[in-house]
Order: structure tokens, then C-alpha cells, then sequence
């Protein structure tokens, strides 16, 4: 049974109160990590927000195969993006155990984030972890590690690296169905028992992850238990030492826990745990006294106006209440590392089954009678009152477009993606490579008949269904051309894509085959199907032309670097001090030094 005894706190909070050093040893150093596919712009306003200059620290560039390495055992590397926009500024200290704080990050947080530094062997540490436009978070973990291992000259276990990134996912993951502080406090108190006490028995890990969930209100389905004790089974092979957590693992429970509820280690009765805690105050005391120089937190030291107005903050050193419900028009977020699609369509997310809210009663629209086991009432002699005619189905003014509509050089466009799109769909036929072959494009078909393109693999009736609702986007976007917010490109959207066209038809097939909303292709790979996107992403780029290295290309409607910087989508402009130019930090390289 677990005891709900908080031991400790009495002696960190003293800690804080008498301002003792938690200073970086000597031969440490601050280290910064800068995501690669941010501007110099926005690299400045990170370095402005964690209140350091170029010359005052290290610097590491951190890409997204950096985030691939470290993540791609346990995020489907689909779900893991092709960018980096996440930063950290990390200084090891002496002592305090690992505090946090967070800006930018809605789905990583601070407690999230110590207590699995604490699992990949970290023991004292401030880390700041921020993005410049709002960002999952997924993939600050990366970069901190990285970080601490430049800044403290020691290699962390690779063994206990990987325990604290599939921590991390775990975690997000089972705070996707109960909430994030009630997802780290489950975790973070049942890690802190087995370690405590050295419990290896699985058994005995289950029962205790299944007592943690009841203390924070919290009911897991049998494919979350399994998952969290599986996760702690590995964690508790490992050769941790309590007391190097200790600090850490107490602070995260006193932020999240729904009460005090560390153990009460190696059955110490509750005056011996208050006199413990009096003698640790009084050995922090003494080493206050004894230090001769003391460094102000970095935590301590940010210039928080730098992102401007509505920005999700954290830190350790602060209770963690409960995220705001997000009724507000709040920035859209960007998924660098993607949380499974099923995450955000309603199923089940690697082993987490999805729950709708319980006993949830759904409105069905009945003719009059109610869907329940009551009697069907009697109905009197007299005919029932006329109803009124259901209002005749409004059509849609939308017209039913056709490759008539469409001018001479649209139809080769059209025709082109038609024949790649019934490639990868296995939807060729004989009668319509004949066609092809003799056709009025047949130069055109025969590139696109020689490339290598790789197959969705999926049944003819899902293909059928793909193609016919991509073919609709596809000709309405010809024919209509694009909304003036579909044209509108921010720098990172310009140097991925080069055009709107292909930005607006490479998410359109993103959207069909790799988020699949209607869950259709669930039994194909992932992975296949994140290639298939690639590869058409890369298609599209070579019929508008942009694709990389083309000089003489065939995009003309609007030409790539043309369309307006930083769209409204991932932050607002005015709240950036505009003084910033591009180029005013150096570009960072992964040996720490500045180009």
C-alpha cells in the first residue's frame, strides 16, 4: 500500500528560501540548442528570450534527423515531421535536482520534461525549453540531452537515454486520455516507489501503477496499465540511485500530484521523517554558509515579453494547474514531432485506447418514437397531424467540375497527376495504358510510366474511393484556382514546398493516406504510406516546376519567396519586435561553433 506521506519538501523549500547555490560546477558550461528550420529571425528572438548572447554560450543545431535518431523507435517516423523548430538553453548545477521551465510547448511539459531527464540519468540541471512559434514539444527532449552531454563533458547511459524518450512519449500519449498532470503524476509516483524501493517484480509494478492511477483520479484501460508497466519493468533493471532523483522526483509530485504523496521511504514513522528533514535544513544551512559565489537560475534570467502575447508557459517551480480549455482563437500549434493520427481522430494511439467520455448518451434524430425499451404509445383514431415536408436538400452551388472546364496546360497537369495517382493506387488498367501510350500526352505518360513510384498496396475499393476524392480537390483547385489564404506561404512553408499548388495538393494527399480520418488503411505500414506522401510531394514539385536545383522551372502564378513571410497560422507577427533583423545571430553548427 502506498503511504501519502510528503518527505522533503520541508527541507527543499528551505533550500529555496535561504537562496542556496545552485551554481554550475566548474567545469561546466550553458549550452543552447537552435531547431535548423527556424530563421535567423527567429533564432534571435530565442536567444533574446533566454537572455543570452552568442558569446556566452555554446550553440548546437539540432535537425530533424537529430530528432529522427532519438525518437524514431517509439514515434512512427510519419508522425515525427520534417522539421525542428524546438530550443533549449541548458546549465548544469551542483545540486536542486532538475527545474524546468517551458515556453511555447502545449503538449511537453515542464514536469514532463524533468522527470524524464531524471530517467535518462541527468541529476542536476536548469533547462529552459521554448520555441518562437507554438510547437507540440515533442522534440525538445533531443536537444536537451544533447545539450547537457556538451555542457557537463559526460556521456550519458544510451541505455537510460532511450528509457527517457519512450518516458516521454508514453506519457504524452496516456495524457491524451487523462490529462496531462494526472498523466505525469501516475507515472512519476510509481517510478519513484519502484526505484525507492528497488521493486523488480512485474507484478508488484502493475499493482503499484494501478494504485497510482486510482490516487490521481484516473481510470486506464488494460492496453495503458500494460503499457506504463512495461515502460517501469525496463526502468527498474536499470541501475538508478534514489538519491540522485530524489530532489527531482519529490518536486515533480509536489506539481502535479492531486495530493502530497511522495512515499514514505524505508518505513521511517513520521517524527523520524520531520527530523530528517530538520537535519537536511540544517546541512543546506551550513552549505549556504559555506559557498563563496552564487549564480542566478537561467530560469531566472528570461526576457518573457520576447514571444509577445499568448504564450503557454511552465515551470517547476510552480504548482501545475490544468490546461486552459482553448476556446480562444490561440495560435495554431506545430507538430514537429506529430502525435499518431489516431490521437486527434478519435482511436486508438499505439496501445491507448481512446475513450469517448462515460456513459455518454448520443442524440439520435428519431421519427417521433424514443429509441429506449419503453411501450410504443397508442396512437388515437384521428390521423396524426400532417408533419411538415422535410425541407428539400439544399444543393450545393458548388458545380460538378470536369477536365472540360479546365485550359489546355491544366489539362496536362491534370492528366499527368492522374496517371502517377493510378500508379500508386494500382489502378492502372489495360485499356487506359493503351490509351495513354497513343494518346494526345503520350510523352508525358511515358515519364511518368519509367518512374519509380512505390504502391499504397490498399484494396481496390479504398484506391477507388482515394482517387475519386483527391480527383474532386484536384479540379477544383485547378479550376477555381487558390483562396488568397491558400497562396499565402510563410519562409518555412516557401523553402519546403516553393509553391502554394503543391503545398495545398502535397497536404491534401498527406491528409488521405497518412492521417487517414476514416481509419482505411490502418493495416498498411506507416512508414509506406509517409513514403508515398514524400513521394508525391516531390511529383508535385516537378510538374509547377520548383522542385530543387530546376532554374528553367514552369511556376509562374506566383513564384516561390514572392508570397508573404510568417503566416498568421503559426504566430503573430506584431507581437515580435520587428528591430530584429535576419542575420543579427550567426548560423549555429553542430560543433558549438558560430558561422
Amino acid at each position: 500500500m502506498m503511504k501519502k506521506k510528503f518527505t522533503g519538501a520541508a527541507a527543499l523549500g528551505l533550500c529555496l528560501a535561504l537562496g542556496i547555490s545552485m551554481g554550475a560546477s566548474a567545469d561546466s558550461r550553458k549550452v543552447v540548442t537552435l531547431g535548423a528550420d527556424l530563421t535567423d529571425q527567429q533564432k534571435q528572438i530565442v536567444m533574446n528570450y533566454f537572455g543570452v548572447t552568442s558569446d556566452q554560450v555554446d550553440i548546437l543545431t539540432i535537425t530533424n534527423q537529430d530528432e529522427r535518431d532519438h525518437l524514431g523507435s517509439y514515434v512512427p517516423l510519419e508522425q515525427i515531421g520534417t522539421h525542428t523548430y524546438s530550443c533549449a538553453l541548458v546549465s548544469p548545477t551542483s545540486s536542486g535536482g532538475i527545474q524546468v521551465k517551458t515556453a511555447n510547448l502545449d503538449w511537453v511539459t515542464c514536469n514532463m520534461i524533468a522527470t524524464t531527464l531524471s530517467t535518462s540519468g541527468v541529476v542536476n540541471c536548469d533547462v529552459i525549453a521554448a520555441a518562437p512559434i507554438r510547437v507540440s514539444g515533442t522534440g525538445a527532449l533531443t536537444g536537451i540531452i544533447m545539450a547537457y552531454e556538451q555542457a557537463s563533458g559526460e556521456t550519458l547511459n544510451p541505455q537510460k537515454k532511450e528509457l527517457a524518450t519512450e518516458e516521454l512519449v508514453i506519457t504524452g500519449q496516456l495524457a491524451d486520455n487523462v490529462g496531462q498532470k494526472e498523466a505525469t503524476a501516475i507515472v512519476n509516483e510509481a517510478k519513484t516507489e519502484i526505484i525507492s524501493q528497488n521493486i523488480t517484480d512485474i507484478t508488484v509494478i502493475q499493482n503499484i501503477v494501478n494504485e497510482a492511477a486510482s490516487d490521481n483520479n484516473a481510470q486506464l484501460t488494460q492496453d495503458q496499465l500494460d503499457m506504463v508497466t512495461e515502460l517501469l519493468d525496463k526502468i527498474s533493471q536499470e541501475d538508478y540511485n534514489y538519491d540522485d532523483m530524489k530532489d527531482t522526483l519529490e518536486r515533480v509530485d509536489e506539481n502535479v500530484g492531486v495530493t502530497s504523496q511522495v512515499d514514505e521511504l524505508n518505513g521511517q514513522e513520521s517524527n523520524d521523517e520531520e527530523s530528517a528533514a530538520q537535519q537536511a535544513a540544517q546541512d543546506a544551512e551550513s552549505e549556504a554558509a559555506a559557498e563563496t559565489e552564487t549564480e542566478v537560475s537561467i530560469l531566472d534570467n528570461t526576457n518573457d515579453d520576447a514571444f509577445g502575447d499568448d504564450v503557454i508557459t511552465g515551470s517547476t517551480q510552480e504548482t501545475e494547474t490544468d490546461a486552459p480549455a482553448t476556446e480562444t482563437e490561440a495560435p495554431e500549434q506545430v507538430l514537429e514531432t506529430e502525435m499518431p493520427a489516431e490521437t486527434y481522430t478519435g482511436g486508438s494511439s499505439d496501445g491507448i485506447d481512446a475513450q469517448m467520455p462515460a456513459e455518454t448518451e448520443m442524440l439520435v434524430e428519431t421519427d417521433g418514437y424514443s429509441d429506449t425499451d419503453s411501450e410504443i404509445p397508442e396512437f388515437e383514431t384521428e390521423a396524426p397531424a400532417e408533419t411538415e415536408a422535410p425541407a428539400e436538400t439544399e444543393m450545393s452551388t458548388e458545380p460538378e467540375y470536369t477536365i472540360d472546364d479546365l485550359t489546355e496546360d491544366k489539362k496536362v497537369i491534370y492528366t499527368e497527376i492522374n496517371w502517377y495517382l493510378d500508379r500508386v493506387l494500382d489502378l492502372t488498367t489495360e485499356e487506359s495504358r493503351v490509351e495513354a501510350e497513343n494518346g494526345q500526352y503520350k510523352e508525358e505518360y511515358a515519364e511518368i510510366s519509367q518512374m519509380d513510384v512505390t504502391a499504397l498496396e490498399a484494396d481496390e475499393e479504398t484506391s477507388k474511393e482515394l482517387k475519386d476524392k483527391f480527383d474532386k480537390f484536384l479540379l477544383k483547385m485547378l479550376i477555381k484556382g487558390l483562396d488568397e489564404e491558400d497562396k499565402v506561404m510563410d519562409e518555412l512553408d516557401t523553402a519546403e514546398y516553393g509553391a502554394p499548388e503543391v503545398k495545398m495538393l502535397s497536404q491534401e494527399i498527406k491528409d488521405l493516406i497518412v492521417t487517414d480520418a476514416d481509419q482505411k488503411l490502418t493495416s498498411i505500414d506507416g512508414t509506406l504510406r509517409q513514403t508515398i506522401s514524400d513521394e508525391a510531394e516531390a511529383f508535385f514539385k516537378k510538374i509547377y516546376g520548383v522542385d530543387a536545383g530546376e532554374e528553367d522551372g514552369t511556376y509562374t502564378e506566383e513564384e516561390p519567396g514572392e508570397t508573404e513571410a510568417y503566416s498568421e497560422d503559426y504566430y503573430d507577427q506584431e507581437s515580435y519586435d520587428e528591430s530584429y533583423d535576419e542575420g543579427m545571430i550567426p548560423e549555429a553548427t553542430n560543433d558549438g561553433t558560430m558561422e
